[in-house]
């Protein structure tokens, strides 16, 4: 014989334990791989394309209106910008940074392709343009990385290493 609570029971599905959530991982900054230096194009989550074309030290300085004498010796980037995003990005000074020795240096002007100064330049959607950005770093320095930044405070960084 079986009690009403026994009958209850056997009615009753068991209950599975839930299964634990998947862990999400943390989203990293996009970064080149060791080999992405000069020549390479890297691209962020959104779409912008960025290639870095070459450095040139010991340059003069293109335009003594846009950018002071040099304290030190004028190095120059040379890169090109695809805005594959869905936004209009904007070029700035702050969005390419050099690094010497662990040293961050920020860019002391941005010059497009024909000499125009590109001090807070309007990208839109699916265009692009090439552009040099002036660091002025300690003669004979070099630098070992050059980071392209999509946003000052969102946004990826883009890395590459020279060196």
């Amino acid at each position: 014989a079986t009690s009403e609570a026994d009958e209850e029971a056997a009615a009753e599905p068991e209950e599975a334990e839930p299964e634990p959530a998947p862990e999400e991982e943390p989203e990293e900054p996009v970064e080149s791989s060791a080999a992405s230096g000069i020549g390479d194009t890297i691209t962020s989550d959104d779409g912008i394309e960025v290639t870095l074309d070459g450095v040139s030290y010991g340059v003069g300085t293109p335009n003594t209106w846009i950018i002071d004498e040099p304290k030190g010796a004028l190095a120059g980037v040379q890169m090109d910008i695809l805005n594959g995003s869905n936004e209009p990005i904007v070029l700035s000074t702050s969005r390419v940074v050099a690094f010497i020795d662990g040293a961050e240096y920020e860019a002391s002007a941005i010059l497009g392709p024909n000499g125009d100064w590109y001090l807070l330049e309007d990208i839109n959607p699916r265009l692009g343009t090439e552009f040099t950005a002036y660091f002025d770093i300690p003669p004979g320095a070099e630098i070992s990385q050059v980071e392209y930044r999509t946003g000052l405070i969102f946004g990826d960084t883009l890395l590459f290493e020279l060196q």
